[in-house]
This record gives structure tokens, sequence and C-alpha cells, in this order.
């Protein structure tokens, strides 16, 4: 389902900004005047990454320095955020872009959003619920379902290798073999209804007003290239927002409020269960379980932390 395992981690935590050294500064202010510069902690080679600038009027912007490896699926995405923007749907909003750095990575501009995480409120959920049946409606009117692919037959050959491997040295060979067992419901599951999704709605990529609203919906770079039955992004929510956000509470109880949400603002009506949506999460774990067994040694395995962030959310799956 996607070229790289989720994101790290189940919950997000605010960027730590950290000011930059004269060198960087001058490096961005080159093409981006900004009166002062911060860049969000994290292990990336300098310049790449995330920062705050703040302009000589106090005006605040998210900058993101990318590799030019990156910046065409950047700008694609960041456009397409725009143009989803137009519908009255919250993001962060594209400025300009691309911009070459003289270090020859690029640079790309967006407004500030001020926003909180998502806090476990069911005031949140069903805000999650109205806006993502409207993502829903919207994102074919701006991508054409026939330029991109449901990729099943990739994760097939995965997942089929993952279980092949028989050595019992892991639970994930087993979640593979008793995946392949419902493969025909999974698939059938998966490819109704097939449309452009979302399909990377960790807790990471929407932020919240204090009152609930959606303040914006981040990270468009996945809705390029994903085509599946729109379930798949439910199971996002129900997986890292319901089941197993760290706020506890009954996990099942928020994922039926959520799905209410969705479904009583979608023109698809009420089109699948919450079992069936956990059936769904199962699957993209299993294949992000394949993606890192086929990259990786498994002498590495049992060490990487996305290994162990998989096998866990699959345990904690199964017991509801």
């Amino acid at each position: 389902m996607s070229n790289a395992p989720a994101h790290k981690g189940l919950s997000p935590s605010p960027f730590q900004f950290e000011p930059v050294s004269e060198q960087v500064k001058n490096l961005i202010a080159a093409v981006q005047p900004v009166a002062s510069l911060e860049r969000a902690h994290h292990a990336s080679r300098l310049p790449l990454g995330y920062y705050r600038a703040i302009l000589e009027d106090n005006r605040q912007l998210f900058l993101k320095v990318v590799s030019p490896e990156r910046a065409p699926l950047i700008e694609h995405s960041s456009k397409l955020g725009n143009r989803i923007a137009k519908f009255d749907i919250p993001v962060s909003y594209f400025l300009s872009g691309p911009l070459p750095l003289a270090n020859g990575d690029i640079l790309f501009v967006y407004e500030w959003v001020d926003g909180v995480f998502f806090d476990g409120s069911f005031k949140m959920l069903d805000s999650i619920g109205t806006l993502l049946a409207r993502l829903h409606e919207v994102l074919p009117q701006l991508i054409d379902k026939n330029s991109v692919q449901c990729r099943l037959e990739e994760d097939f050959k995965r997942i089929s290798a993952l279980a092949a491997d028989g050595t019992g040295w892991s639970t994930a060979d087993r979640h593979a073999k008793q995946l392949l067992q419902n493969w025909a419901n999974v698939t059938r599951d998966l490819t109704r209804d097939c449309q452009p999704i979302h399909n990377d709605l960790h807790p990471g990529n929407i932020l919240f007003c204090n009152d609930g609203r959606v303040a914006a919906v981040l990270d468009f770079e996945e809705c390029l290239t994903s085509r599946f039955n729109p379930a798949v992004d439910l199971s996002w929510i129900i997986e890292r927002w319901c089941l197993l956000h760290e706020g506890g509470g009954d996990g099942r109880v928020a994922g039926n409020f959520f799905l209410e949400a969705y479904f009583r603002n979608s023109s698809r009506g009420n089109g699948c269960s919450f079992d069936e949506v956990v059936t769904i999460s199962q699957y993209r774990c299993v294949a992000a379980l394949a993606l890192i067994w086929q990259r990786r040694s498994k002498n590495d395995l049992h060490s990487d932390e996305e290994w162990g962030k998989f096998i866990s959310i699959l345990e904690r799956l199964s017991s509801f």
C-alpha cells in the first residue's frame, strides 16, 4: 500500500525548534528572506528538515527543505493540497517553491498553522468524521482514479514470502498466514468502490483548533499514488486514533462514534462495519511488516523500532 512503512511511533510529539547557525540561516534567507529561523530537532542531515521562520512583520512561516529527489513529489502534493483547500477543507497552504538552495537542496514555503494534536475527545472524532467524508467526496474530482493503482499484487508477493519463512522466530509469519487465508475477502474489501484516498492519516497529520475543529490536514504525498476503498482511510482513524490512543478509553465505542460521524456526512451511506475496518487495519500492518522484512536481515528485525511497532499493533488489534 505504501512505498515505506508508516511514520514512527503511535502518538505525535510537537516539534522542538532550536535556533540554526548563521550559515544555515543565510543559505535559506538567500531565497526566502527571514528575520529569524529555527529548525525542528531531528536526525536528518543539514539543511534538510522543517523550519519555523519569522518575518520582519512578525508573521510566521513553515519551511520544508528536501532533497532534489523528493522535490517533485513534494511539489505535486503541495499543489494538490492547495486545490483541496478551494473546497473549504483546511490545509497548510502552499505559498512558494520549489526554491533551489545554493547547496542543491530544495525549499518549500507554507503558511504557519497553529494547532494541537488529537486529545482523545469525541468532539475531535466528530470533526474528523465530518472532514474525512468531505475529503472523500473531493479527491475523485481532483485526481484521475485511473492514474493511480491499487498495489495489491506487490503486497501479496511480499506477504506470501513472509508467510513462507516458516522459522517461527516471530509472530509476523503467523499473522501473514492468517491474512492469506482470508485474502479473497480482504481483496474484496480493499478494492470495493476504489478511489483516491489520503492513506497517511496518523495522528501527526491532522491539527486541531482548541475548540475541537480541524485546523489543517497535512501531507498529501500518498494521495498521488493511493487508490483504494475509502474504508482504508477509516482504518487509519479506528486503529491509531481510537483503539491505540494513549489516552485510553473504550476504543470500540470511540471507533463506532467516529464511523457514525463519517457516514452521517457521507453520500455513501453506512458502507462498512467496525470489524471490517479492523480487518483492513490488520492487512495494513502485515503489509508494512512484509515490506520491512523484505528490506532487512532477520538479525536486524528484533531491534527494529518499526518492526516492533507493527507487531504490537497487530497483537492489540487481535484483542478487539
